[in-house]
Formats: structure tokens, sequence, C-alpha cells
């Protein structure tokens, strides 16, 4: 079910996030030819932050199949190697063709392709996630705290070479009253 579950976000999040990373790039991009930064600058930093977001939850959700990885990975990886055989034919394949062509010129469909593709060959993303067993109740028990005076050598009133209570030595008794200095 999990699986089934990352290939559908896989196919639904893989246009949604090039559209994004795309848009946000372009801003970001015309902003820094202008050396300007403005409201549309903003409005990329937060689409490029969202769609980083998107794909670093889709990198290492333990919970979430690879498989949505792999296929937005893949997705990616199909276009910019069709980008570099005939740009055209990529440009075709999307209304707004311009942002997604300067997206995939500038390598970041490949970056983003690249990240998905070998997040989702770690072999630990494709075992099933296990509910660790309830431990045994007493295993969580701390032991029981040593009562005072119940360690042998504290049950000795004089141990070798040593003081019994009677005739340890005391520090001096400080004195009571007002100190020099001090209100």
């Amino acid at each position: 079910m999990r699986h089934l579950v990352g290939l559908i976000l896989g196919i639904v999040l893989a246009p949604v996030l090039l559209y994004g990373a795309a848009w946000g790039s372009s801003h970001v991009l015309q902003a820094a030819a202008r050396l300007a930064v403005n409201r549309e600058t903003v409005l990329g930093i937060g689409a490029l932050l969202l769609v980083g977001v998107v794909v670093g939850a889709l990198t290492s959700m333990r919970w979430l199949s690879p498989v949505g990885a792999l296929v937005a990975g893949l997705f990616y990886l199909g276009l910019t190697v069709a980008f570099l055989a005939d740009f055209r034919v990529v440009g075709d394949l999307f209304p707004r063709g311009v942002l997604v062509l300067s997206f995939i010129g500038t390598g970041g469909v490949a970056l983003l392709g690249a990240i998905l593709v070998v997040s989702a060959m770690s072999p630990t993303r494709w075992r099933p996630v296990r509910v660790a067993a309830e431990p045994d109740p007493g295993y969580l028990q701390p032991p029981p705290m040593p009562q005072f005076g119940s360690q042998p050598w504290a049950q000795d009133p004089a141990p070798p070479g040593g003081f019994s209570d009677a005739s340890a030595p005391r520090p001096p008794e400080t004195p009571r009253g007002d100190y020099p200095g001090i209100r």
C-alpha cells in the first residue's frame, strides 16, 4: 500500500515541483540580473524553499515508499536527456516552456533528479516499516536504590585504616555573628 501511495505522489508531485522550482528560480535569476530584491524575488525564494521541503520529505520520510522519489527523479533525468537530444521536444511538452526550458538548461532538473534517484537507492527505504514490539514492563523498571547503611563497609563501626563515626575528625565550627564588610 505504501508503494502505491509513493507512486501516486511521485506522479502528481513531479510536474508540480518542476513548475515550482522553475518559477522560483526564474524570479530569483531575474532579481540577480537587476541587482534588486523585490516582492517577486521573495516569492521566488519562498517557492524554492517549498520545493526543497517537499523534495526533502520525498527523500527522507521512512513511512513513505521510495517509489515516489524514484518516479519523480527518473522523470527529471528523462527530461534532461530529452533536452540534450532536442530541446524543442521538451518545449512542446509544457505550455510555459520557456520557464521549464531555462530551468532544465541551468541543470536544476538534473540536480533534482539525481538527488531523488540516489535517495531511492538506499536499501533501508525499501524495507517495510516495522512497529517495535512492546518491551517487557519489568525491563524498563530501574533497579532498587540501595538503602543507607546497607553497604558492607558502612556496617563496620571502624573500617580498617579508617575512622569510626565517633572518632572521625570534624571541621571547626564557623563562628556566628557579624562579619566585617558584609551586610
